[in-house]
């Protein structure tokens, strides 16, 4: 028997908006975040750990001006389940045992975020602890903690939770419903990242110490 359920043709499938949100994350800010992972490409393979040095002053730099901007945001209240993880006391703990200095960094360009926009800037930082666990899988496959003695690695070892960021992106395609909001998101990100690579570029015009 031929039916014509219109409801059922068009009811919306969360898990495909939840592909769809981040895909659109992913393809629209790439340039600005392999621009990024650029900056820090052969580290793990490299004799001394001087350009890991400047990877953790720049991550702590950023996490330490960001985590503020995000918590002040009205995310928790669109988004009451997600936990926001601190990670720059890892990081600057890291700093302190290799007796590297703080950046003096910027800060970032927004004071306040709407929910669309914190969206973004999660989507880049959970993102960043995703691409710490591939690091840290780099340095055991060559062995370099045994060359960087003086290296630390709390932010490193922090605990994994591969699957962070994939369900926040899924509780967020279900707020972000129109298009507006989706691309304030992108834009953050993609600003997000860019913030990443001003302060990187501090590391290396003469910040590192």
């Amino acid at each position: 028997m031929l039916t014509n359920d219109s409801s059922a043709a068009t009811r919306p499938d969360p898990a495909s908006d939840a592909r769809s949100l981040r895909r659109r994350l992913r393809s629209e800010s790439r340039p600005s975040h392999e621009e990024l992972d650029g900056r820090f490409a052969g580290m793990t393979r490299e004799a001394s750990p001087v350009a890991y040095a400047r990877f953790l002053q720049a991550n702590e730099a950023c996490h330490r001006m960001l985590e503020p901007v995000l918590a002040a945001s009205p995310l928790m209240e669109a988004f009451p389940d997600l936990k926001l993880h601190r990670r720059a006391p890892s990081l600057s703990a890291d700093l302190a045992l290799m007796g590297l200095e703080a950046l003096d960094a910027p800060g970032f360009s927004r004071s306040r975020l709407t929910v669309a926009q914190a969206v973004g800037v999660v989507y880049v930082l959970e993102g960043s602890r995703l691409g710490a666990g591939y690091i840290r899988a780099e340095i055991r496959r060559h062995g370099t903690t045994k060359a960087w003695e003086a290296a630390s690695f709390a932010y490193l070892e922090g605990p994994d939770e591969p699957h962070a960021l994939r369900n926040f992106l899924a509780a967020a395609s279900a707020v972000l419903l129109d298009e507006a909001d989706v691309d304030a998101a992108i834009a953050a990100a993609d600003e997000t990242f860019r913030y990443f690579l001003r302060v990187e570029a501090l590391t290396r015009s003469g910040a590192l110490n």
